[in-house]
C-alpha cells in the first residue's frame, strides 16, 4: 500500500525519476524541495491523505525567509507539480492549490502561491486576484488601438490588404481598393452603431430608437470612385497603383 508522507523518501524519488530534467543537477534541486515540503506536511500534522492548506503556507512562509521572492514562486510551481502527482497516484485528495483555483476562478496557480505570501490572504490578497481576474474576463475583445475595429473584424481587412499588394493589373488594384473601403466602412458602421445603442441605453432609452436615430442622422457610406478615392487616401492607397508609404 502507498503511503504519502513517507519515511524513506521513495515517493519523491520516484517523482524525480519520471521527470526529463535538462541539467544533471536538477534532480538534487528538486528532491532538496520537495524534501523541505514533506517536513512541513509530516509537522503540521495534516489528516490522512491530505495536504491541506496550512501546511502549504507554513512551507512558503518559511522559505521565503531562505529565497527570494522569484526563487519561491519558481520552487512553489515544483511542488505545486509534485501535489498534482500525489493526487493522480491517488496518495492525497486533492491539492490546496487547484482547490483555490477553482473556488476564486483563477488560472495562475503562481497568482495563489503569491497570494497566500500576504499576512491575510483571504481578507486581501486572494479576493483582489478575482477581482482582477474579473476585470480581465469582461472585456469580451480587443480592439484596433487607431480605428477601434474589433480585432475578429480586422482579419478580412488584413487578408484583402494583402491581396491588394499581392495585385499585378490596375483593374485588380481598383478593385481591391473597393473592396478594402467595404470592409472598413462596414466595420466603422458596426463600432458606431454599438456605441451610440450603448450610449442610448445608458440614457434609459431602447436599441429601437437608438438604431433609429442613428440611422436618421449618420449619412450613408460613400460609393462609387469618390468613396474609393477618399478610403484610399485614408488607407495610404493609391488607386491603380501599389500602397504608399504613411
Amino acid at each position: 500500500m502507498k503511503i504519502w508522507p513517507d519515511t524513506n523518501g521513495a515517493v519523491v524519488a520516484r517523482y524525480v525519476g519520471q521527470l526529463r530534467l535538462r541539467y544533471p543537477r536538477s534532480p538534487i534541486y528538486y528532491r532538496q524541495v520537495l524534501h523541505s515540503f514533506q517536513e512541513i506536511v509530516v509537522q503540521t500534522q495534516c489528516p490522512p491523505s491530505q495536504v491541506n492548506r496550512d501546511a502549504l503556507e507554513a512551507w512558503l512562509h518559511e522559505r521565503v525567509v531562505l529565497w527570494s521572492v522569484s526563487t519561491l514562486l519558481h520552487r512553489g510551481r515544483i511542488v505545486n507539480c509534485f501535489i498534482d502527482f500525489l493526487v493522480q497516484e491517488g496518495l492525497i485528495a486533492s491539492n490546496p492549490v487547484a482547490d483555490l483555483r477553482a473556488e476564486y476562478c483563477v488560472k495562475s496557480s503562481t497568482a495563489i502561491l503569491r497570494a497566500l505570501l500576504a499576512p491575510d490572504p483571504d481578507a486581501t490578497a486572494v479576493p483582489a486576484i478575482r477581482q482582477r481576474s474579473g476585470k480581465s474576463d469582461a472585456q469580451p475583445y480587443r480592439t484596433d488601438a487607431h480605428q477601434r475595429i474589433p480585432i475578429r473584424e480586422a482579419g478580412p481587412l488584413v487578408l484583402a490588404l494583402r491581396l491588394l499588394s499581392a495585385g499585378s493589373s490596375g483593374a485588380c488594384r481598383r478593385a481591391g481598393i473597393g473592396h478594402v473601403a467595404t470592409l472598413v466602412i462596414g466595420a466603422s458602421d458596426r463600432q458606431s452603431r454599438r456605441r451610440v445603442r450603448k450610449s442610448g441605453s445608458r440614457r434609459g432609452q431602447g436599441p429601437a430608437s437608438s438604431r433609429s436615430r442613428h440611422q436618421a442622422e449618420t449619412p450613408g457610406p460613400a460609393s462609387g470612385a469618390a468613396g474609393r478615392t477618399t478610403m484610399a487616401s485614408a488607407l495610404h492607397l493609391q488607386p491603380g497603383g501599389s500602397p504608399s508609404p504613411p
